[in-house]
């Protein structure tokens, strides 16, 4: 009937299915089974990075029956860069094979050679994937290998220059030297640099590749030594810390990049400020060696070298216009270092109310080998005093000896002679104020009333004074005054004094330094009067 045709059916696919599930366990677990399909993968467990390595996949039929087909597939890891296989692969990429007929208890090799690159420590995994079909069956069975590879060192040494230290908006250059040191070329090196935020490029040795930052290197060939110098400013507070990472590895067909080296870089920024000091005299004269000293602070962390420093003179007195003080080698932080100096001044001054300038500045020093500047200075202001000529004395005759006095002389006792008393002064730079010439006549002295119309007696105390409120530089003022002496017989074989002693004050106006002159007595004895000298002792 139709119902036991159908169980029948049933009954012979069952059993088939049974069959074909009994041949595939055989085959692949070995229930009862012969051997095994097997794949291994061999390599140098250690290299190092650039080196090229050798992948070893062997392969055997350990079954009873034939290997029809299969396909080898080889996964590579990054930074692997094939270079030769034998026997040659069958697709583009290097990393498929194709196995065809292998007879029960047979096998094969795969080499394969090729650079691996990676950074130090990192571990390259390696894979290959056997898909074949028995000869007695129409599915394919897989079976898997691996080893792994560890990256010992790098085969591209770098060397790194860059300041420790560097001051904000100072040109500083950061370089880098890179070397290949394995035997085989590296290819399609990438270098790439990643700048702190504060960092402004300014220029390379090398052109970038893409903006400022990238560089590319198709071949970098054994033993090869390049160099990258970079040259920018960076900005910042000081005391900040800015790093600078330099990358070197290799760009794969996708474009990744593997890093082989990495080198960080800290700079500390460092704003480097001196302190200036300069000191000189506030009042000087023509004529004078004028010394001046600069103190040279360092007020900054960083160690300051090859510090120059110069004076720059303003002022008709001066004979020169610059002068450079020998070089400071090293300053160190917080140190300070003295200058000093003694200049000429000319003996003539043609101006009044004239100031003189000295300027210390640092016009340059060196910081970590960078060349810094400051914009500090120290200014000394020296102002120019005029010479004061102030001159008092007694005359009998004038200087073309006509009498300006009367009575005997030599002066004789009981008979009167009157002298003139002569003050004179000048002050041939700048202007005068509050000029007061002051004396005091001796009880035995007498007032004639024959003066210059500025200057005053007091009777009671026997001042004799002249004052005024201004002498303009360079006018001369000369007073004069008459006295009389009649001696008596004490006074016999003596000088007669004729005035104590004479006190000049006055400001100068410019300078406001307080002037101060004193003579001493006059007496009768007159020295500068040629037709009187030698005749002051009183006679009989």
């Amino acid at each position: 009937s139709r119902g036991r045709w159908i169980a029948g059916l049933c009954v012979v696919l069952v059993l088939l299915g049974a069959v074909v599930y009994l041949g595939y366990r055989v085959f692949r677990d070995g229930t009862p089974r012969t051997g095994e399909v097997e794949i291994t993968m061999t390599a140098e467990s250690h290299v190092a990075s650039g080196d090229v390595v050798t992948i070893e996949i062997s392969y055997i039929n350990g079954k009873n029956v034939d290997i029809t087909s299969g396909d080898i597939e080889v996964f590579y890891p990054d930074g692997f860069h094939f270079q030769s296989a034998t026997p040659k692969t069958v697709d583009n990429h290097q990393r498929s094979w194709r196995i065809e007929d292998v007879k029960p208890g047979a096998g094969g090799k795969i080499r394969i050679v090729g650079q691996l690159v990676g950074e130090k420590d990192s571990v390259k995994d390696f894979s290959a994937l056997f898909t074949y079909r028995p000869s007695n069956f129409s599915q394919d069975f897989q079976e898997s290998a691996k080893t792994s590879v560890t990256i010992t060192s790098s085969t591209v040494g770098i060397n790194v220059e860059a300041p420790s230290q560097v001051a904000a908006g100072q040109e500083m250059v950061y370089t880098v030297s890179y070397t290949n040191t394995s035997k085989v070329p590296l290819q399609n090196v990438k270098l790439l640099m990643t700048y702190p935020e504060a960092f402004t490029f300014t220029s390379a040795s090398q052109t970038p590749w893409s903006g400022n930052a990238e560089w590319r290197i198709d071949t970098l060939q054994p033993n090869e030594k390049q160099t990258l110098t970079i040259a920018g400013s960076l900005g910042g507070e000081s005391g900040e810390t800015a790093e600078f990472n330099f990358q070197l590895g290799v760009t794969e067909i996708d474009n990744s990049f593997h890093v082989q080296v990495s080198q960080t870089t800290e700079v500390i920024i460092v704003n480097p400020e001196v302190e200036l000091t300069i000191t000189a005299p506030t009042i000087v004269q023509p004529g004078d060696e004028v010394p001046i000293e600069v103190i040279v602070k360092n007020a900054s962390d960083a160690e300051l070298r090859e510090v120059d420093v110069v004076l720059s003179f303003t002022g008709a007195l001066f004979r020169e216009t610059e002068y450079t003080f020998e070089q400071i080698k090293k300053i160190s932080p917080q140190d300070e270092k003295k200058l000093q100096t003694t200049v000429q001044l000319a003996k003539t001054a043609d101006a009044t109310n004239q100031s003189l300038e000295v300027v210390a500045k640092v016009t340059s020093a060196r910081v970590n080998g960078a060349s810094v500047t400051f914009p500090d200075q120290a200014t000394a202001e020296l102002k120019v005093g005029g010479k004061l000529t102030f001159e008092s004395f007694g005359q009998y005759y004038d200087e073309d000896l006509h009498k300006v006095g009367a009575g005997p002389l030599p002066p004789t006792v009981g008979e009167k002679t009157t002298y003139s008393i002569v003050w004179s002064v000048t002050h041939d730079q700048n202007d005068l104020k509050n000029v007061s010439i002051t004396t005091t006549l001796p009880d035995h002295v007498e007032w004639e009333d024959d003066a210059s119309s500025e200057v005053a007696f007091d009777p009671d105390t026997r001042r004799v004074q002249y004052t005024a409120s201004t002498l303009e530089a360079g006018d001369e003022v000369t007073l004069s005054f008459a006295v009389s002496v009649t001696p008596k017989s004490s006074d016999v074989d003596s000088l007669l004094v004729l005035t104590k002693e004479t006190v000049l004050t006055a400001m100068d106006a410019f300078t406001e330094v307080q002037l101060s002159e004193e003579r001493s007595r006059i007496t009768s004895d007159l020295p500068n009067d040629e037709g009187a000298s030698g005749k002051g002792v009183v006679e009989r």
